[in-house]
């Protein structure tokens, strides 16, 4: 049972005579529309965005597929790049190896060198070389050097790795070559001398005077020494060819200019000495006729 209160009328319907449920229905659809605008709104905008993302990644992929292009490319730049440094390492490695084969010093340079500036009262009695291969320690080696390379064998249950290490590179080959000279001189500089000339050579390092010592010699008091150095491995003995031709010109030329000088001064000195003669014998012609002029 209800109970209302006599004393408060109706309640009146929002200001309208239309019907309470005619007026909430009408609420109601206008709500589910607004709701179906809002809808619609939210799924375009989805739409929209999913749109925006799907052109987004195709462009990103396609990005990616065209740096994956060039990283191929350049990956394969990059091998052949590899690859010919290797084959200059190669080359170089054999062009080393045929270097060190070649004499670069002559043994007919080597004896001139030796006789080179060869003071005159010094004569050589011996000289003995002794050339042997220096041997290089073994190398440790290294991890980076180390290609490993993955086969499988066959008949085997099962996959097993094989590692196998890249070529070890052989270094061309050392040599050192020893000299010992003996010889007799007359006196201690002679020896001082030439001792310093050795020192001073291109082709030689290491010089040391092992020793000094008096000799008698067909009856003549002597010096008898011995030196000891080795041939320097970067010893060229065209380069010193050309620096010796060079030294030469310099003081053949230096020679030209001292004559030259010398042959003018002289010549001046020589006409100065024939004027001087012509002078005084005209002037001792004229002594001579004035008497003779004064007689007649």
């Amino acid at each position: 049972m209800r109970l209302t209160n006599q004393f408060q009328g109706e309640p009146e319907a929002s200001g309208t005579f239309l019907p309470s449920e005619y007026v909430r229905s009408k609420r109601e659809s206008k709500t589910n529309v607004v709701m179906l605008l809002l809808f619609g709104v939210v799924i375009c905008l989805t739409v929209a965005a999913f749109m925006m993302t799907n052109r987004r990644w195709v462009e990103v992929k396609a990005q990616q597929e065209s740096i994956a292009a060039e990283y191929e490319e350049e990956a394969v730049k990059i091998e052949q790049l590899k690859l010919l440094e290797q084959q200059r390492e190669q080359m170089l490695e054999k062009a080393r190896v045929v270097t060190a084969l070649i004499d670069r010093a002559p043994r007919s340079v080597i004896m001139a060198e030796l006789a080179r500036e060869l003071p005159a009262g010094l004569v050589l009695t011996r000289v003995t070389m002794d050339g042997k291969r220096i041997k290089e320690p073994p190398r440790a080696p290294d991890p980076s050097e180390t290609k490993k390379v993955a086969s499988l064998a066959a008949g085997a249950k099962g996959k097993k790795a094989e590692e196998s290490e890249a070529p070890r590179v052989v270094p061309p080959p050392r040599f050192e070559h020893n000299f010992v000279i003996e010889g007799l001189a007359t006196v201690n500089s002679d020896v001082a001398d030439y001792f310093a000339t050795l020192r001073e050579s291109p082709l030689f390092e290491g010089a040391t005077l092992r020793y000094i010592e008096e000799a008698t010699v067909n009856e003549q008091e002597m010096r008898k020494f011995s030196i000891e150095m080795r041939l320097r491995e970067d010893a060229d003995a065209a380069a010193l060819l050309a620096l010796r031709d060079a030294t030469e010109a310099e003081r053949s030329d230096g020679a030209a200019v001292a004559a030259a000088a010398s042959g003018g001064v002289g010549e001046g000195v020589a006409e100065e000495v024939s004027g001087a003669g012509e002078a005084d014998s005209s002037a001792v012609a004229g002594v001579g006729e004035s008497p003779l002029d004064e007689q007649e």
